[in-house]
Order: C-alpha cells, then structure tokens, then sequence
C-alpha cells in the first residue's frame, strides 16, 4: 500500500528532457560561446527552477553563487548579502561583514582567477530585477570576462537590459513544452505503465512540466473525472488540484487555504491563522506535495496553484478568507517588531496582506487566463500599439476626443529610444502596452510636440534617470482581467527610477497611483482640447525609496480601515434568512426586527409593523439592483440575487443553470454576493421613508 506522504513525494528526482537547454547552460559555463550572459524564461509551469536545479546538481561545487529573486522587494543590498553568505562558506572571505559592491566584486574575481574562471552567477526570478537595473548593470562591468551570468524568468529581456550594452552580450532561450517522447518517459520512471494513461497524461498536460507533474499525481491516486480536452494552464490547474486533494483528509484542504493567504509559510504562520497547532506529520506531508516549493526562509505555493486557490478560497469562503487575511497580517506585522532588520525581507509579505486589494495586487498579480509575455517593442508593433491606445482610449474616456492626445508621439518616441514601449503578449497576440519614456534630451525634444504636456515641460526641472509614464494601451475586453497584472509590472518596471510622472485622464487609475505611493502635482495638470481633465502624479525616490513609500501607504490604509469590523457568520446567516422570506417582510415583524439589528442606520424610527416591511422589501430591492449595475463580476452576483430570493426561482440548480455556471461555481457565487450585499448594507447611508413607499408582496 502506497502512503499518501510517498504519493506525493517531490518530482524531484524523476527529471525529463531539457537535454539541450542543459547542454547549452554547461557550455556556457565552460566559456564555450562568445556570449557571457544566458537568459532562460518561459511562463508559469513550464519548469524553470527545475532545470535551474538540475543544472546545479550536475556542476562542480564552488563554482555556482545563486541569487533568489523572489524573496524581497529588490535592492541591491538583498543580492551582495545573498553572496556574501555562500562566499563564507566557501572560504573567499573569513566572516559576513557589511559588504559594498566593490568588495564582493574583487572576492569572486579573485576567486575566479584562482579557479581558471568558469564562475556562474545564477539570478531566480529575474523579472523582479528591473529596481535595481542601472546599478547591476555596472557592477556586473567590474566582473572578469571569464565570469559568467545566468539568469531566469518568465518574460524575455525588456526595458532598460535594452539600452544597455549588455544587449550584444546576451543570448536568450525560451522554454518549450515536454515532447510527448519525454513525457512518456517521465510516465514510466513514475510507474506509470498502461499506454493509455500515458496517453491521457500527454492529452491533458500538452508537456507542461507543473501540469504533468500533478495530473501524474492524480492518476497514480485512481482519478477517473478529469477532463482531457486541454484548455489554459488556469482551468487545468484548477481541475488536477481539485482530483489530487479529493480523498485526502479534511485538514489538508484546510492546510492549503492557510497557505494560499501568505505569500511565504512556515508551521507557524499556519498555526497562527489555523488558530491550532499543527501537528509535525500533517505539515511535513502537506510540505512534500508536488506544488509546494521549499524555499531558503520557509514554503511556497506554486505561483498559479496559489492562484488558484487563493480565489477559490475568497469565492467559497470570503469571510474565513478576510479573517485569515487580517491575522496573518498581524503575524508577519509581530514578526517586523521583533526583528526590525528584516523590515525589506517582510515588505511583499505584507504588501500581499494589505487592506485594500490593489495594493495587494502589487507584489502578487494573479492569474489571467491564458499565459502571459512581456516583450521588447519592434517597428513592426507600432501599428498595433496605435490601434490598442485608441481602443483604450475611446472605451475609457469620459469624452470622446476627435484627435486623441499623445497618439502622434507613438513612432517618434519609439524612433528615439525603442525600449520605451513594453508590449505584453497572450498566446502571440499583442494585448497590451505601456510606455516607460526616459525623460533625456533627445526624449523632450520629441515631447515638447504634445500641447498637452506644455505645463509640465515648462514647470519641471530636469532630473537625472527620471521617467514618465502617459501611454497605455489594453485591449478593452481584457482590461479587467489584465489591469492588476499591468500595475504589477509597472511597478517592476519604474522602481529603478528616481523620479515618476504618472499622467492620466483614467479617474479609475487615480487611487490606484495614490495607494502606490504617487504624491499629486497640481502645477503639471492639463486638459485636452475637448475639455477632458488630465491628472499629474509623481514618485519621486531621490529621498526616500519605493519601500519606504509603500509601507507607509500600507500603514494608512491598514488604520483607515481598522474601525470597519468584518462580518459575521452569524450576520450573513441571518441576512439570508430575511432574504429568504423576503414576500413575508409586511406580515411578519420579526423579520424587520431583524434586519434592524443588523442594519440599526438603515431602517428609520416610527414605522408602522407594515411599513418597517416595505421599507425593507425595497431596500433590499435597491441594494441588490445596485449590485447589478456594477462590474461584470457584481453584475452577475446581483443577478443571482435577484434570480433566488426576488424572483423566487427554485430550486438552486436552475438558477445555475440560468447563470451558466456549475452547482459548485453557483454556491461559491451565492457565498460572495451575501457577503458582498452585507458590506453593501452596512456602508450605505440611512433609509429615507419618502423612497420607500408602499407596494404589494
């Protein structure tokens, strides 16, 4: 009988393929091309860190210095600590001592030579690196020729790694799905021996590594449900993490949720918002499963399970989920006050805990559905940047311009610095664009052009390494879906600045810069000919860093927030049943007196039994058209609302089926629009008796 803990056991140990990427990375070491710099990405699940620690294993000991990118909010500090520590243990430098950029240069230089070269520096999440950009590009121009430098992620070079003169010097490689010949392979060294689940392993993975690795999970367990008609590596996800956990115990499905609220775990942390203590059998066999990933300072989620199921949790859970939010935010808050040294390594945990989502969305962006790329703009993108700015535009703007500002500035800009544009691809469709335009001589002359930015030109003092951020281009069906991946890599992007200027008319995009730390520049607004309002706000890091600003916008939104105590399982349970015999409001008191326990703001003194039920009867009515009326998510929340407890539809499966959803998803929706109704309810102000008037049940 084969255990749950040896079922779930690493994959460790069974690699596949990547022959020839392996090839390339050892020859590189070796000093075998002229190129000393090899960039590996490819997107989420395809098996980078794999091949990063296969490639590990097989080289010699000593000549290997690895750089974890996803720890912390990048400094340069957070890179030279990281090598410092495997210096010492190498013997290069006899204790951890502060270390300055020119110290750890001459130490791995020195070591180098002493070596005869071949030393490696392997960079992990190299897209986190664009803050510290300008200066890892100079220090790594003190490094002996002989070193070489590897690095990975999930999109090709963009942004400044273009302006540099590392472009000439770098070769880049992306990462292709297993061969079916391969995953065969992998089937067989799994144990898996029947041709026709090695079959279906291929059908339904298609190769990806992080796909194949747990659908062999849930074939080894005897799943029979799965669906094998490929779709994107979101609902695939979702459909083998729903067949791995089915027969587990309950607690591990528990476990998982807890886990998905952190962006980093250890037992404690669980323990913490588990309100439990964990026993050390159940967390070791939670900590070997296939998705969770073991990291020098605790556990991980992969990033697009932790997606999976940090939305799945909210959606099923939304109260348990904002419970554990808070406390988990208090935990790592305890953590920073007993150890204040560790206030950059504890910042993305709790920018991932903050109050209010889209600072959250900062450090952790989510999943898309479908995957995405960033990529360097080319000439022959520019007519699709034009067409997406005035797509965006016209869908966005409260007026409809009939010359859009800015828009004839798309091929000079690009003329004058091609990296100034980011594209951001989905399955080799161009969706998305932002512009990072460096604001240096060549750049002002191209600007100067543009009337709308006449009252900052001629207000601002030019700064070294500044940018501005004004051209944006989403696809307008996709942008809410994209949007908190976009602000991600933004943020990503314009880090490694000294001084911003965000310049929009998108109202929507106002809080978002303020909440990112963007302080408004009155002096610089503008508007458009048509009248429409242009908004200046800039981040301005010559005195203070990016860390620095976003803590103290976590701290304001965290004690803004602190007053508003969440709902209760008890208050929704007694919400849903008023809504239940909502037709009874006017006959039965006890229902009014109800919602006035809950509501007391909401319901006005001296009515009548009758007209206490009418009142509420509408105010229901209204609250839950509102919701209607919102986005494309509220919309379909207070549709089912309305469906279920107004229109009185019975029973819940054909309400799913009106809404085009499973029974599963129906239940997970109806969880959120009650709490969403009761939030609703509980911020909106007092009934006004002269809006409620009488009607009939």
């Amino acid at each position: 009988m084969v255990s749950n803990k040896e079922m779930l056991r690493s994959d460790r140990a069974y690699f596949v393929g990547r022959a020839q990427e392996l090839d390339i990375m050892h020859k590189h070491a070796e000093g075998g091309f002229v190129w000393r710099w090899l960039h590996i990405f490819g997107q989420s699940g395809m098996g980078k860190s794999t091949l990063l620690r296969r490639f590990l294993s097989e080289t010699e000991e000593g000549r290997c210095y690895y750089i974890d990118g996803s720890k912390v909010i990048q400094q340069k500090e957070t890179i030279l600590d990281q090598l410092a520590v495997q210096l010492v243990k190498a013997g290069v430098i006899n204790k951890i001592q502060h270390c300055d950029s020119d110290l750890i240069a001459q130490c791995i230089n020195r070591l180098s030579r002493s070596l005869r070269g071949h030393i490696v520096l392997l960079i992990d999440s190299f897209d986190d690196r664009h803050a510290i950009e300008h200066w890892f590009l100079q220090w790594i121009n003190t490094l002996d020729v002989s070193i070489r430098i590897v690095t990975i992620g999930r999109n090709t070079l963009t942004g400044g790694w273009l302006r540099s003169g590392w472009v000439d010097s770098t070769h880049t490689i992306q990462l292709q799905a297993l061969s079916a010949i391969e995953v065969e392979r992998y089937a067989k060294l799994r144990g898996i021996s029947k041709p026709a689940d090695q079959t279906k392993l291929f059908r339904f993975s298609r190769g990806i590594p992080l796909a194949m690795v747990l659908a062999a999970e849930t074939i080894l367990k005897g799943g029979t449900s799965m669906q094998f008609d490929r779709e994107e590596t979101y609902r695939l996800v979702s459909v083998l993490m729903q067949e791995l956990l089915r027969g587990l115990p309950a607690y591990m499905q528990r476990i998982l949720e807890a886990a998905s609220v952190y962006w980093r775990f250890n037992e404690e942390r669980l323990s913490v918002i588990l309100e439990t203590d964990l026993e050390p059998d159940s967390f070791r066999q939670f900590v070997s499963m296939p998705f969770v990933m073991m990291k020098e300072d605790g556990w991980m989620l992969h990033d697009a399970v932790r997606a999976w199921m940090l939305e799945d949790f909210a959606l099923r859970k939304p109260i348990a989920y904002e419970t554990m939010r808070r406390n988990a935010l208090q935990q790592i808050r305890s953590e920073e006050r007993l150890h204040p040294e560790r206030r950059f390594e504890l910042q993305i945990d709790k920018m991932s805990l903050h109050e209010n989502p889209i600072v959250r969305a900062i450090c952790y962006s989510g999943h898309p559905d479908g995957e995405i790329e960033l990529r360097p703009c080319r000439e022959c993108d520019l007519p699709v940047l034009r067409s997406l700015y005035i797509q965006f535009y016209r869908y966005s703007s409260p007026v409809t311009e009939e010359e859009l500002p800015m828009l004839n500035l798309l091929q000079d800009i690009w003329a004058a610095d091609p990296a100034s544009f980011v594209t951001i691809w989905k399955e080799d469709e161009l969706i998305a664009f932002f512009g990072e335009v460096p604001l240096h001589d060549r750049m002002l002359k191209v600007l100067c052009k543009e009337p709308l930015l006449k009252p900052f030109l001629n207000g601002w003092e030019p700064i070294p390494n500044a940018y501005l951020f004004a051209l944006i281009g989403i696809k307008p069906e996709l942008e809410g879906t994209t949007r908190a991946y976009i602000i991600n890599t933004l943020m990503k992007h314009f880090t490694r600045a000294e001084w911003i200027l965000d310049f929009t008319c998108l109202k929507e995009w106002f809080p978002v810069f303020e909440l990112c730390g963007f302080e408004r520049v009155p002096w610089a607004d503008s508007a458009s000919s048509m009248g429409t309002e242009y908004r200046a706000f800039v981040l301005d890091l010559r005195q203070e860093d990016f860390v620095a600003k976003l803590d103290r916008s976590v701290n304001r939104g965290t004690n803004a927030q602190a007053s508003a105590p969440p709902s209760t399982k008890q208050d929704i349970q007694e919400l849903k049943n008023v809504l239940k015999h909502w037709s009874l409001l006017t006959r039965n008191p006890a229902l009014s007196q109800s919602y006035a326990r809950l509501f007391p703001h909401r319901v006005m003194k001296g009515l009548s039994a009758e007209e206490a039920g009418y009142a509420v009867q509408r105010d229901l009515e209204e609250a839950i058209r509102g919701l209607a009326e919102g986005d494309e998510n509220e919309e379909m929340l207070g549709k089912l609302l309305s469906s279920l407890y107004l229109e009185r539809i019975r029973p819940h499966e054909r309400v799913a089926k009106q809404l085009n959803v499973s029974t599963a998803t129906y239940y997970r929706h109806l969880n959120k629009a009650l709490d969403l109704l009761y939030q609703s309810l509980e911020s909106g102000g007092k009934v006004n008796e002269k809006e409620h008037p009488r009607r009939m049940s």
